[in-house]
């Protein structure tokens, strides 16, 4: 996989991390928020695991249906990108064991994801 595209992720995924932070922090001492655009485009452009992350480490957004559905769909879009990502580029390289292996990791991962969907939404509503 490309190092500029991990590097991307990593850093997309730490600011969104943060801002989830901020959020939570300016809407305890009940200050201007960041906007719920903002969250939800900074998750769409590869922040998803940063939003999820975030969502549940401050306790922040998690009565949102909104969040609580894209950020995961999010995700789950992410890893079937990057599933297929490594599938075109495995037509290019000579990596017949390595690329089967990351395709069926990211396609479980996004399954595994839309299953616990409905059990972390009602969890998180009771």
């Amino acid at each position: 996989m490309n190092k500029y595209l991990i590097l991307y992720l990593i850093i997309i995924n730490i600011i969104e991390f943060i801002i989830m932070g901020l959020d939570k922090l300016l809407a305890i001492k009940h200050k201007y928020r960041i906007s719920e655009f903002t969250l939800l485009f900074l998750s769409a452009i590869g922040g998803s695991i940063g939003a999820i992350v975030g969502m549940f480490f401050f306790h922040h957004k998690t009565k949102k249906l909104k969040f609580r559905i894209l950020f995961p769909l999010f995700l789950t879009l992410h890893m079937k990108c990057l599933s297929y990502n490594v599938s075109v580029l495995s037509f290019f390289a000579d990596s017949d064991k390595v690329v089967p292996k990351v395709t069926k990791f990211c396609n479980s991962l996004g399954t595994i994801i839309l299953v616990a969907l409905p059990l972390a939404t009602s969890t998180i509503a009771s």
